[in-house]
């Protein structure tokens, strides 16, 4: 979850540092396995530490795969250009172990000072014996001797079990990521709410990157940069402190519309025709799937506070039992159904409403909460009073 890994990543750093401060924050989570498909994914917002410590989110979390991962894959791309993708994927199933291996060491350096890492001013990785012997194998000539035909020839030495490379090839496997990081940082500085923020807030292994510390500083020097120490662990303290104090996080931005999903008598003039279904029961046209909106995307949700309610019917006189299924959607504004693209389905409410009397008349209000990690559906009876409610949790997935 999002949202939930940058409050923990504020909770776990010394709120007196930030007080009364526009805070930008960015999880930066380190990847580490033999497909670089998923994961390492960058999270941003901007907070607000109030008196107290308490944190208001203004702007909803954003962000890309520009973490570890990109770096990854820029790496894995130049050893592709050099004993190509074939070779390279047949290493990976065949020796698996050695080829995690080749990337936790990047991994290391990754994250070392450039002073520390560095020999001659050359980066050095390690390289099993097995990688070698195989492509000689494969292709009847040695990687040095393949290397030397690539546009890395004056850049990598290959020597024995180690492979060296000029700080500059090193740096260059950063700047996607350090570019796509930076310009993200600029879009969220624009809205008129967030220009008063004058400090960004680094976690998460990569942000131990000197190469991107760096690239963050030389871009916002008029910033102060906070990078907790043992960074990648910022979150994982803040989970532990938020689990005692949820209420420590007192507003956050629906990063999502939500809604309930209702059924409507057809009408032409706002209805699909597509969508237009007779009902069998009374003969009737009906659409389902209509998107009820509650909450837009963008709004200021605090905690435990209740929005506004909303007023449904049932759909047929002698109705017993009514349900009201929650629904998000990705599309700001307000969505027309519930089975557009970026509509998900969150869980429901049902209500026992066998006492009939007022038959299409009978009114029911439903109306949502937004807790530190659930969303509590409340609905009522307005004829009889009766309360019921249910909670979707937000651990399973962020909403």
């Amino acid at each position: 979850m999002k949202n939930d890994r940058i409050y923990k990543t504020l909770i776990s750093t010394k709120t007196e540092e930030l007080l009364l401060s526009n805070v930008i924050v960015f999880s930066l989570p380190n990847f580490d396995r033999c497909s670089f498909d998923k994961g390492g994914t960058i999270d941003m917002t901007v907070h607000k530490v109030k008196r107290g410590g308490k944190l208001q989110e203004l702007s909803k979390a954003s962000g890309g795969d520009w973490g570890g991962v990109m770096v990854d894959r820029t790496f894995k791309t130049m050893l592709t250009d050099i004993v190509g993708e074939e070779f390279l994927e047949k290493y990976c199933k065949q020796y698996t172990a050695e080829y995690i291996e080749l990337f936790k060491d990047f991994e290391v350096k990754k994250r070392q000072r450039m002073i520390e890492s560095s020999q001659s001013g050359k980066i050095t990785l390690k390289i099993s014996a097995t990688f070698l012997e195989e492509f000689k194998n494969d292709c009847g000539r040695t990687i040095s001797q393949r290397t030397k035909e690539t546009r890395y020839a004056d850049s990598l030495k290959w020597s024995g079990d180690k492979l060296r490379m000029k700080q500059e090839v090193f740096q260059s496997f950063f700047k996607p990521s350090s570019e796509k990081i930076v310009n993200h940082i600029k879009e969220l500085l624009e809205p008129r709410n967030v220009r008063d923020t004058k400090i960004i807030l680094m976690v998460g292994g990569f942000s131990e990157s000197e190469i991107v510390q760096d690239a963050v500083r030389k871009a916002f020097p008029e910033y102060r940069i906070v990078i907790p120490q043992e960074a990648g662990l910022a979150v994982l303290k803040g989970a532990v402190i938020f689990g005692h104090d949820p209420s420590v996080i007192d507003a956050r931005i629906a990063k999502y519309t939500y809604g309930i999903e209702v059924c409507e008598l057809f009408d032409p003039n706002k209805h699909e025709e597509r969508r237009k279904e007779r009902d069998k029961k009374d003969g009737k046209y009906r659409c389902h799937g209509i998107f009820s909106r509650h909450v837009e995307a963008g709004t200021i949700l605090y905690r435990n506070e209740e929005q506004r309610e909303h007023i449904y019917f049932p759909i047929y006189a002698d109705q017993k039992k009514i349900s009201f299924p929650v629904y998000i959607s990705e599309k700001s504004g307000n969505p027309t159904y519930t089975d557009e693209p970026g509509c998900k389905w969150l869980g429901q409410l049902e209500m026992d409403i066998s006492n009939t009397s007022g038959g299409l008349d009978r009114k029911f209000a439903a109306k949502l909460k937004f807790g530190g990690t659930e969303i509590t559906v409340t609905a009522k009876n307005i004829q009889t009073n009766q309360i019921v409610h249910t909670n979707i949790d937000f651990l399973s997935g962020e909403p």
